[in-house]
């Protein structure tokens, strides 16, 4: 089921699988015991290498090509801060695809993990626990354009909720709260059903 709600950038970024903007797409691996969820390698590499360039092109301009950066300290002080910014979050989606960052769902345990790498959950979730699963659109805006994404969630029953993986291809959404849906769906049909929240960022 798809609900709009609009959301600002710093909203919609908590995904635990993949990225808020563009170019994040999504995977199911079945696995020995129950299937994964998992951002795609290419999708992964693509972020990785823009993230680089993000580095390396200021670089390069800073140490080789100095005659070519129009602005004085301005210009100086620009392209420390695209550094700045860009090598935290290259260094932590390199991590990401190095460590196989995923989501473990196991019907017959009726349990969902959450792996960052390795193989010990830094999180767990009992089927029994989830009240609802949806996916819910927002736009990630960047400079006067603004990109459709889609974000899947858990809602328990206490009314917290959980993104699990977020993707700017709508199928990729659907798809896995599809399958999230087949495997705990006979536990959230003798739940009474929560009313679908509001989101407003104004």
């Amino acid at each position: 089921m798809k609900l709009d709600a609009r959301f600002n950038r710093a909203a919609s970024t908590n995904a635990f699988i993949g990225h808020a903007g563009i170019g994040s797409r999504l995977m199911i691996k079945a696995e020995g015991r129950g299937f994964s969820i998992q951002q795609t390698i290419g999708s992964q590499l693509w972020l990785i290498f823009s993230l680089l360039a993000m580095i390396l092109v200021p670089a390069y301009a800073y140490f080789f090509d100095r005659q070519r950066i129009n602005g004085g300290l301005f210009a100086y002080t620009a392209l420390a801060i695209i550094e700045l910014i860009a090598i935290p979050f290259f260094i932590k989606y390199t991590f990401r695809l190095l460590g196989r960052r995923r989501i473990h769902v196991d019907p017959i345990l009726q349990k969902i993990y959450f792996y960052s790498s390795g193989t010990t959950a830094e999180n767990t979730v009992d089927f029994a626990s989830i009240a609802k699963i949806e996916t819910q659109s927002f736009d990630y805006r960047s400079d006067q354009s603004a990109t459709e994404n889609f974000v899947v969630k858990l809602e328990n029953r206490d009314g917290k909720t959980l993104e699990l993986c977020t993707s700017d291809r709508e199928s990729d959404a659907t798809e896995i709260e599809q399958r999230l849906s087949q495997a705990i769906g006979e536990q959230i049909s003798t739940k009474k059903p929560l009313q679908s929240r509001t989101y407003d960022t104004t």
